[in-house]
């Protein structure tokens, strides 16, 4: 099985916005003739995409690892503060919580060597971020997270 390349495998049918504005401190900006100064060092997250935004895992992919699970030996899983608490198809987040987490722990106990990084990301959600925490603490060797991103 071999991966396309990215400019193959998007899909112009879905139009998805992602857009990271990394600031320093101080940094100041005109809006509408005020000066707007940032108190310190952050990122702000633009995101338009209720279809990623359900961590919809493509067969393609889990097929694609599953061949290629043993040549791995590092896993990043990222963007789960972007759940929400329920799907017009009656789905939660914690359905698509453990499909993710449950592919990357069959992942792991079938490789035992790949080490799995989490980064948490900062859901508004209290529960949620709890939950996404305490799950992926499972199945994780390291995690990554902000002042912005504590429970």
């Amino acid at each position: 099985m071999t991966f396309a390349p990215p400019r193959n495998a998007s899909c112009p049918e879905r139009e998805l916005v992602h857009l990271i504005i990394k600031f320093m401190e101080v940094i100041s900006a005109d809006w509408e003739g005020h000066e707007i100064v940032s108190p310190r060092s952050n990122r702000f997250i633009v995101n338009a995409d209720d279809y990623n935004g359900k961590i919809f895992i493509d067969l393609t992919f889990v097929k694609g690892i599953d061949v290629k699970l043993g040549e791995i030996d590092k896993f990043i899983f990222a963007e789960l503060h972007m759940l929400k608490r329920s799907y017009p198809d009656g789905t939660t987040y914690m359905d698509r919580l453990k499909e993710s987490l449950g592919l990357v722990g069959r992942w792991t106990q079938e490789n035992t060597r790949m080490k799995v990084h989490f980064e948490m990301g900062d859901s508004p959600d209290r529960d949620i971020r709890s939950d996404i925490l305490e799950m992926g603490c499972r199945v994780a060797n390291s995690i990554g997270m902000n002042e912005d991103e504590s429970i």
